[in-house]
């Protein structure tokens, strides 16, 4: 089993509190995030929620993922796979108010095996080469760098920021 990890940190032009219920609405989830084809909620209560979603795993098939979502207001939403492909999934914004922008951290780790570890590592491993044709840099340390570059998955483009870095990697 191999766990991937990928982090990244983007700003985005406008305050924490908007850019948390953005991220709370979980039925707009599908229209801002590429690799989301559908979302239905299964259970919502005040802090937390239980949905379905059915979305592209690493591109290549499409599953449907029991997903728990821990809301942590006003700066925090948790994410993790309950029943789904892989071992497991966990995943995290975290929000870092700057005035009128907020920096906005996501995280994901996934422990996988088999074919799907393989076709993880390769899309880290491309994602890795884009990050140095976009001018990150890397930490020198075997499977940990910088990540900078454009965001892929985001469809909305007024939700889209500054990319400014984080890191991957693989344990």
């Amino acid at each position: 089993m191999k766990t991937l990890r990928l982090v990244i940190a983007t700003t985005v032009n406008a305050p924490a509190d908007c850019v948390y219920a953005v991220l709370a609405d979980l039925p707009r989830y599908p229209k801002i995030f590429r690799y989301m084809h559908d979302l239905r909620v299964i259970e919502q209560r005040d802090h937390s929620a239980l949905a379905e979603i059915e979305e592209d795993i690493f591109g290549m098939t499409v599953a449907k993922v029991l997903t728990k979502f821990v809301f942590e207001p006003p700066l925090k939403v948790l994410i993790e796979q309950v029943k789904g492909p892989f071992e497991k999934a966990v995943a995290w914004f975290h929000l870092e108010p700057q005035g009128e922008k907020t920096k906005v951290v996501h995280g994901a780790e996934i422990t996988v095996g088999g074919l799907l570890a393989k076709i993880g590592m390769m899309l880290l491993e491309e994602r890795s080469s884009q990050i140095a044709d976009d001018g990150g840099t890397e930490s020198g340390q075997e499977g940990s760098g910088e990540v900078g570059g454009s965001q892929q998955n985001l469809k909305d483009p007024k939700l889209r920021g500054e990319v400014h870095g984080g890191g991957y990697g693989v344990g």
